[in-house]
């Protein structure tokens, strides 16, 4: 079962957010397109996001795949290392402001790094993405990049969600830490 995460209060800001972390080809759409009504419904989420990066049969995220997530009611997407997999979707990352590409990724790769979510009137979240090093394909400084991305976003709202992909633990568990 999918348990939505309840973010307590900041600075009189909350919100019921639901983060599915990596939908992996025909299945996971499948999963997701079938669960978030439900979850909307019968959980009361507000805002749920998703990590798309491999929705497409396990590898990248095509342009369809972006727009069924979106009408099944997802609404934001993350991407990791297979961001660029398939290439159709640089024309959605360029011009969709619920789509976005890790932020540790050159300046000037596609896309942007951070979106910014409106739950409801009152209430923002600021959503981005890093990658790790550790068995990846090199990157920038996760760090310094998630730092520039909260203080990007702070003035935004102060609830800010991280997916942090790595393949390596210690990467997930020092950047954890680090948060």
């Amino acid at each position: 079962m999918i348990e939505p995460v309840i973010l307590p209060p900041v600075d009189g800001n909350a919100a019921r957010v639901a983060f599915i972390g990596d939908v992996v080809g025909k299945p996971g759409m499948r999963i997701v397109c079938s669960t978030v009504p439900w979850l909307r419904r019968e959980q009361d989420v507000q805002c749920v996001i998703a990590n798309a990066e491999n929705a497409a049969d396990g590898s990248g995220l095509r342009c369809k795949d972006y727009r069924r997530l979106v009408e099944h009611g997802v609404d934001g997407i993350t991407l990791g290392d297979h961001v660029f997999r398939k290439k159709e979707i640089i024309d959605a990352l360029e011009s969709e402001s619920n789509l976005i590409r890790p932020a540790n990724l050159p300046s000037d790769a596609p896309g942007a790094s951070h979106m910014i979510l409106e739950v409801d009137e009152e209430t923002k979240v600021a959503v981005f993405s890093a990658l790790g090093r550790v068995f990846m394909k090199p990157v920038d400084c996760p760090f310094r990049a998630i730092d520039r991305q909260l203080e990007e976003t702070a003035g935004v709202t102060p609830i800010q969600i991280v997916d942090f992909h790595a393949e390596a633990t210690s990467d997930m568990q020092i950047m954890g830490r680090y948060l």
